[in-house]
């Protein structure tokens, strides 16, 4: 009786979850809020549990600018 040897070449956990998911439309809406109450990029990701290049790229796409240094954050100087 011969065994079949499974294949090492099986994708890693991490990189089998990496999927895309789309933008809904109250994500972009908070996104806006938050972009215009001044967060930075890094922390409306974090809100939104997005990456943070994702997040800059769809405010980008949106037409909002963001805050790329944490350190500049309106939110600290409260």
């Amino acid at each position: 009786m011969t065994t079949q040897r499974k294949s090492s070449k099986q994708p890693r956990s991490h990189e089998a979850n990496r999927t895309s998911r789309e933008w809904t439309a109250v994500e972009k809406f908070r996104l806006k809020g938050l972009a215009k109450q001044g967060y930075s990029a890094e922390k409306i990701a974090r809100v939104l549990r997005r990456p943070v290049d994702t997040t800059i790229a769809v405010a980008s796409k949106l037409g909002y600018r963001l805050i790329l240094n944490e350190l500049t954050d309106a939110r600290h100087h409260m």
